[in-house]
């Protein structure tokens, strides 16, 4: 049985999380896009009906491409494939795609077209 000394030292955790945009700030570090975030919040409540920022993933989510650990433990992801951005963005509406630029602080300029506006997003990764 384990004693309240280990019980305290356990961190509470509700899941995995990828992040699919923007930053993200917890436990006093700072996540970026392709981060994996071990969270004690459920992050999909901070998501938008028109701004998806993180991903629920297995606990035991191991991404298929190379994972990179740093000294805080945390867990990096490199960043998807243009391929795999793509289809998440074919998803998106063009509203959504402007929200994921202004997050990721991507200048569109004159782009109007859901197309113009993926491939620029595509190309400053």
């Amino acid at each position: 049985m384990p004693t309240a000394t280990a019980t305290a030292k356990k961190k509470k955790f509700f899941g995995r999380f990828l992040l699919l945009a923007g930053s993200h700030n917890e436990g006093g570090r700072t996540y970026k896009r392709g981060d994996v975030v071990d969270s004690a919040s459920d992050l999909n409540q901070m998501n938008a009906p028109n701004a998806i920022k993180f991903q629920r993933v297995a606990n035991d989510f191991n991404p298929t491409v190379q994972e990179q650990s740093n000294d805080l433990g945390k867990t990096s992801v490199l960043p998807p494939t243009a391929t795999a951005d793509k289809a998440v963005y074919d998803e998106m509406s063009v509203s959504e795609l402007r929200k994921v630029a202004a997050s990721e602080e991507i200048d569109l300029g004159e782009a109007s077209k859901k197309e113009d506006i993926i491939q620029l997003l595509l190309i400053n990764q």
